[in-house]
């Protein structure tokens, strides 16, 4: 099962939590004093209010794996949403592979619904089939899926579907199926349909690595980010470049790229690459409103050391400013302890910049084979090559003071050297365009020491999680494809830095591919399911398997968590940024359309943890609708799930 009860609950009436002092929002008057309203939620029957969570020395959380079913389940690209309504999240899980589901050749992909269990927990059950998510467009089933975020589309009240397909045209090896990107329609039961095609389906292909719903222009109806790789990976810097989508209704999505000033050059002149101009190799997309504007803006996280793309709005239109915000990269971009270049040093000492720029470093790889042909001059010496290899952007307010912050989860070998970004927390410090600052790991709390020379850091995916509900987000980060890589968390004390805890937390899950996370058995924390990966035979997995982490300490603090009804603006709130004032801490979160490496989706139910705040003063929304309409509801009780419709109530869910 899922989970057990929570613990020493203290039930108290509600009236003991309106003693509160409750702030309130903008809104119309409701008496005569001429102070704005600010509705209350009818009040649960008890209150629940705990303590702040007292972690113990280790355990804060128990791999339950076999308990849920998930065992034999094997996949690491993971998503999570609640696709039949019945407010516990399900799971999406697919392999890597480009090929259509076969069974035979171990290739299958899950929708695995989260449903009571027998004896009274919550279990996983395989709903792949009456689903009909893997419906291919010939008639067939086992359609080469392998990104989803989930959003409404046609705001009927529940969740649809983006699911994108890599599609990699330009490789002789690749079998095309013609499967595409689709919208896979919901009837709100978790059963699927495809929706029309549209120019989401991209028949001449594309790499895709990345999407994010967003409502861009504010109209009531999610539109479409989505991230491409390179065109011809090996031979050519040449790049598909990000695309954005309009929704026009009735699920035509239209390409309007160009027409939003996002049009870029492919990367195949080399003038273009150097000026940072062209089209950058995306590994992920991320969507945030990282100004505060109102309008969501578009991230782009970009490997081969490229430069990261900030594409600022404004009212609809689109300036990238990555390099201006201190978003593309760190400002290092000395290459002299890169060991190729000090391999193509030693092969010939005029090569290129050798004489006036010698190598900082010695050679300490073999430089047989010409290792020195892996260094390019005129392309491996210039600043577009010396970033990062970034593979996801977490946008959140990871430092609670109102905007929105950056996390960068990058892959980086010992002999690229320090021109090559490491993950890294950047600091929102405001503007328009907002300046980015990097305070290092070192400072943060966020570095890591690796016994090995020959080190190398696969960290693939990332997220912001209050784990034991204390007010503070933390940092889960997924490592793996090279050999002593796991996952990381960082859990933010006090005074804003952070300590690495997975193994004494018991998720130091190892080669972490694919990462989702929600409250699963709805008692009030965040758990984790997570992907291993075989990438490189390392030697821990023998298959992709499915883990579930089940959070054994939040559920003894007290939490939120927040679900939105858009009326005017898309229904499930998609943009929507929410503020919760509890026991003196402001903090913020936007609901998310997914983001990162191949479509992470964390669940669009908002979780804020309170610490030892019974209830919420005032829980602030503005909705993404066309007049950024801002309202607000005082004194909400914690640990609760509370929808919250545009211009009507905020209600409380029956309990499980």
């Amino acid at each position: 099962m899922l989970r057990r009860p929570p613990p020493l609950l203290r039930l108290l009436p509600f009236g003991a939590l309106l003693a509160l002092p409750l702030a309130c929002a903008e809104g119309e008057a409701d008496d005569d004093s001429g102070a704005p309203s600010c509705p209350e939620p009818a009040p649960p029957a008890e209150a629940i209010c705990n303590d702040a969570v007292d972690l113990p020395e280790s355990g804060w959380f128990t791999d339950v794996t076999a308990e849920v079913g998930l065992t034999g389940i094997d996949g690491n690209r993971i998503a999570t949403a609640d696709l039949d309504g019945d407010l516990y999240p399900d799971l999406i899980v697919e392999p890597i592979s480009t090929a259509r589901s076969d069974e035979e050749a171990g290739i299958r992909r899950y929708v695995l619904m989260n449903r009571p269990g027998p004896d009274g927990g919550r279990i996983f059950e395989d709903a792949t089939e009456e689903s009909g998510y893997y419906a291919t467009r010939d008639g067939g089933t086992g359609r080469a899926a392998q990104a989803k975020v989930f959003a409404d589309v046609d705001n009927d009240g529940d969740l649809d579907v983006y699911s994108g397909v890599y599609a990699d045209l330009e490789d002789s090896n690749f079998e095309d199926h013609g499967d595409r990107g689709e919208i896979l329609v919901n009837d709100g039961t978790g059963h699927f349909t495809l929706g029309p095609q549209s120019d989401l389906y991209r028949p001449n292909g594309g790499t895709l690595a990345g999407a994010a719903f967003t409502d861009y222009d504010r109209d009531g109806r999610v539109d479409l980010y989505t991230g491409y790789w390179y065109r011809d990976y090996g031979s050519s810097y040449a790049a598909y470049g990000n695309r954005l989508y309009r929704n026009r209704g009735e699920l035509d999505f239209q390409d309007v790229t160009d027409a939003v000033g996002m049009a870029v050059p492919d990367g195949s002149d080399p003038d273009d690459l150097r000026a940072g101009t062209s089209a950058k190799p995306s590994y992920g997309v991320t969507v945030c409103d990282v100004d505060d504007d109102g309008d969501p803006d578009l991230l782009g996280s970009s490997y081969g050391r490229a430069w990261n793309e900030l594409w600022l709005q404004d009212g609809g239109a689109f300036t990238e400013v990555g390099r201006d915000t201190g978003f593309a990269g760190d400002e290092n971009v000395d290459y002299c302890d890169n060991q190729y270049y000090a391999c193509a040093c030693q092969l010939d000492p005029d090569y290129g910049t050798c004489a006036t720029h010698p190598p900082c470093a010695g050679v300490m790889i073999s430089c047989s084979g010409n290792a020195g042909s892996w260094w390019g001059v005129g392309y491996d010496d210039q600043p577009f090559r010396n970033n990062g290899n970034t593979f996801t952007t977490v946008c959140g307010d990871i430092d609670n003071d109102g905007d929105m912050d950056l996390y960068s989860a990058e892959i980086r070998h010992w002999h690229i050297g320090d021109s090559s970004d490491a993950s890294e927390l950047l600091l929102n410090d405001g503007g328009s365009p907002p300046a980015y600052s990097r305070p290092g790991n070192e400072a943060m709390g966020l570095d890591r020491e690796w016994d090995n020379v020959d080190w190398n850091e696969g960290d693939l995916m990332a997220a912001f999680m209050d784990f034991d509900n204390d007010g503070r987000k933390d940092v889960f980060l997924g490592s793996s494809d090279y050999p002593d890589l796991r996952a990381f968390l960082f859990r933010q004390k006090a005074d804003g830095t952070f300590a690495e805890v997975a193994e004494k937390a018991g998720i130091a899950h190892w080669e972490t591919s694919g990462i989702a996370i929600a409250d699963f058995d709805r008692d009030g924390d965040l758990d984790v399911v997570v992907g291993s990966s075989t990438f490189r035979n390392t030697g821990y997995w023998e298959t992709n398997e499915v883990h579930m982490y089940r959070n054994e300490v939040g559920q003894d603090g007290n939490s939120l968590r927040v679900r939105l009804r858009g009326t005017r603006a898309n229904a499930a709130g998609i943009g929507a940024r929410v503020t919760v004032e509890a026991g003196g801490v402001v903090q913020t979160q936007e609901v998310s359309g997914g983001y990162g490496h191949m479509g992470q989706h964390n669940d669009v139910v908002l979780h804020f943890g309170l610490g030892d705040a019974c209830a919420a003063e005032r829980v602030t929304v503005r909705w993404p609708d066309a007049d950024l309409t801002t309202e607000a509801h005082c004194g909400v009780a914690a640990n609760e799930l509370v929808t919250i419709t545009q211009g009507g109530d905020a209600e409380y869910a029956p309990r499980p």
